[in-house]
């Protein structure tokens, strides 16, 4: 009242089966922009003790659960699928929040109808210090993984000991198929994200991936990303997006197994049953 900040203190959404909505599954947000007072310095009025977990969330015409302004928030132990069937959207998904995890979650069939998005698992805009962390993505229209970052504000966020299989679908015979996939890929990160740790992971193509890693322009590309750990399966029919290379920073154990025209400084692996190299220095 009065115009005074006010947050929750104390949300839980758990042991629920959510299904069949004309919008979301699962909104929360706040008057108090998250990044609008980093950015100004000012005080920040997020919401704490916040927890999504256990539940069963399926067939939503936009997002899954959509969770902003948050601090410290955990979204676990959930399964999520059928998202995303009339607009962009995601699966479970953090924007303007800070020191929240998304873990332990089950994704699949998340639709992409307008060529974007379409994942189960993204942390978005100005995340601060935001993880995804041992998930299991599978079958989905988008990417499986995406981080997003903005300047000065959406970075320090990570990925690691997450699953993929299938993910970046180009398959047409279903209904919410959209023709504009160039920029995305199994793994995707969004935007000027800086200072981005994605480690030990394993991304596998499946028959509808078009590719398998992308870094993706949305206001102006990414700026620094770590990769450590990871292994793409590609198949021998997918790439990894030429505008990567700009911004990662492969480490020890980066593994590429038939991934097709690497960018130079990159290596991939031999086809089953031969010989494995791996790539595990900056180009």
């Amino acid at each position: 009242a009065g115009g005074e900040p006010t947050w929750w203190d104390g949300f839980t959404v758990r042991r629920s089966c959510i299904h069949d909505l004309a919008s979301c599954g699962v909104s929360m947000d706040s008057a108090y922009r998250l990044r609008r007072a980093i950015e100004a310095g000012d005080e920040i009025y997020a919401s704490v003790d916040v927890v999504i977990e256990d539940n069963i969330i399926r067939d939503i015409a936009k997002d899954g659960a959509i969770i902003k302004e948050v601090d410290g928030a955990v979204i676990q132990h959930n399964q999520v699928s059928g998202t995303g069937r009339v607009s962009t959207s995601n699966g479970l998904w953090y924007y303007d929040s800070v020191r929240s995890v998304i873990r332990r979650n089950a994704g699949f069939d998340c639709f992409a109808p307008m060529g974007n998005d379409g994942g189960p698992f993204r942390i978005d805009n100005a995340c601060q210090d935001c993880e995804i962390v041992e998930n299991y993505s599978h079958d989905n229209e988008g990417p499986g993984f995406m981080l997003f970052g903005r300047w000065e504000t959406g970075r320090g966020c990570a990925a690691r000991d997450n699953v993929s299989y299938n993910d970046n679908g180009v398959d047409p015979t279903r209904k919410s198929y959209a023709t504009d996939k160039g920029g995305w890929g199994s793994f995707t990160v969004i935007g000027p994200a800086s200072d981005m740790d994605v480690k030990d992971n394993v991304f596998v193509a499946g028959p509808d991936t078009k590719r398998v890693l992308a870094h993706h322009d949305w206001g102006d590309s990414p700026v620094e990303v770590r990769y450590s750990g990871n292994r793409f399966h590609g198949g021998g029919d997918v790439d990894i997006g030429p505008e990567v290379i700009r911004a990662a920073r492969f480490g020890e154990g980066s593994v590429f197994e038939n991934v097709r025209d690497l960018p130079r400084g990159l290596t991939a692996s031999a086809a089953p049953g031969g010989p494995r190299r791996q790539s595990t220095g900056p180009p």
